[in-house]
């Protein structure tokens, strides 16, 4: 695909997911209802909300069939719930007759935690990246306005609003201020 062509891509698959996500945010501010129906993976937790524990995750892991790099980036974005206990959505999405990978996050905010965030990553189908961004509220006169600050990069531990350790490949520890001392959270066999 030449540069082009690419961008065109790239812009398309934005505003139909930025449209979408605008859509749900309209109604909802949970991503665990955005667009379902195209779900293949996804990591959930919950907490016993009488002592404040975080109960075993639900996982489900995309098939195996997935390309490599969907795969990887589920892993990446398990490992930063790990440490930072967000929710993940993965979803295939036809946009244009070619399959999209949308990765939906969503942190957890209680009374002990807060990783309020609300963070996207968007790949082709091949798996090569097509931006990343997260989606905040601005609270206007009357009516809160969604809006969307994209990136043209994959999202890493430092997107979170409670910072995750380095994957590996994310920019140096430096860059990081850590929580727990690196140890994750939760983890499980799955």
């Amino acid at each position: 695909m030449n540069r082009e062509n690419a961008d065109i891509r790239k812009n398309t698959v934005r505003e139909v997911c930025e449209k979408e996500l605008v859509k749900l945010l309209e109604v909802s501010d949970d991503f665990g209802k955005f667009m379902p129906q195209h779900r293949i993976g996804y990591i959930r937790l919950t907490s016993n909300w009488k002592n404040m524990t975080l109960l075993p995750p639900e996982i489900v892991r995309p098939p195996q069939t997935s390309p490599k790099n969907i795969l990887h980036t589920f892993e990446r974005h398990l490992w930063y719930s790990r440490h930072n206990i967000s929710d993940i959505y993965l979803l295939k999405i036809p946009i244009d007759g070619r399959d999209t990978f949308f990765f939906a996050i969503q942190g957890h905010c209680h009374d002990s935690w807060d990783n309020s965030c609300r963070l996207f990553e968007v790949l082709d189908e091949q798996g090569e990246p097509l931006g990343s961004g997260d989606v905040g509220d601005r609270r206007g006169d009357v009516i809160p306005k969604t809006y969307i600050n994209g990136t043209d990069r994959q999202l890493d531990g430092r997107d979170y609003y409670s910072t995750a350790p380095p994957w590996d490949g994310d920019p140096p520890p430096e860059d990081y201020s850590y929580r727990y001392n690196g140890q994750p959270l939760w983890w499980s066999q799955q």
